[in-house]
Formats: structure tokens, sequence, C-alpha cells
């Protein structure tokens, strides 16, 4: 019972590691999209006062 489900661990392992592969790049652009966000509302709001 066991073997068939270590080997589809370690094929979603494999996934795993591609999706965070993928995942990182996005969430860097997601971080980047959120502070610039951020940066121009604070920059903004308390200058403006």
């Amino acid at each position: 019972m066991n073997w068939g489900r270590g080997r589809r661990v370690e094929g979603d392992r494999r996934q795993v590691r591609g999706v965070l592969a993928h995942g990182v790049e996005g969430f860097v652009e997601l971080l980047r999209d959120v502070a610039a966000f951020d940066l121009s509302r604070l920059t903004s709001g308390p200058l403006k006062r």
C-alpha cells in the first residue's frame, strides 16, 4: 500500500518544486506591486496633508 503512495509523493514533490520556483517569482512580483502601492499611498497621504 505504501509504495504507491511514496511514488505519488515524489511526483508531487517535483511538482511542488516547479510551483515553488514559479511561485517565488510571482510572489516577489506581488510583493513589489504591494510595496509600490503602499509606498505611493503612504508618501502621497501624509505629504499631501
